[in-house]
């Protein structure tokens, strides 16, 4: 499985309550230009060199941990409350 249709089959898992109600290949893929253009609220760097960020798609905040060298998204899950409380959202 890649990276796309895994996180496509991810969001319909953890993403339930939304109003997006699946995710398409267009989405996918505005969200790897959202990650890209640093169009983000909070940014981690892992020791391997990939980063872990949230961002807000569609009124929809996740987290999205994208790969070292070619920069898509691999994998998303929803925040947390402490993350909500730590941004204020």
């Amino acid at each position: 499985m890649n990276y796309k249709e895994h996180t496509k089959q991810r969001f319909k898992e953890k993403f339930r309550n939304n109003s997006i109600k699946e995710l398409t290949d267009d989405d996918y893929y505005e969200i790897c230009n959202l990650c890209r253009n640093k169009n983000i609220l909070l940014e981690k760097k892992n020791k391997n060199g990939g980063k872990k960020m949230i961002i807000n798609y569609n009124n929809v905040y996740m987290w999205c941990i994208l790969s070292n060298k070619s920069k898509i998204v691999k994998t998303i899950y929803p925040i947390d409350n402490c993350d909500r409380n730590y941004l204020n959202i």
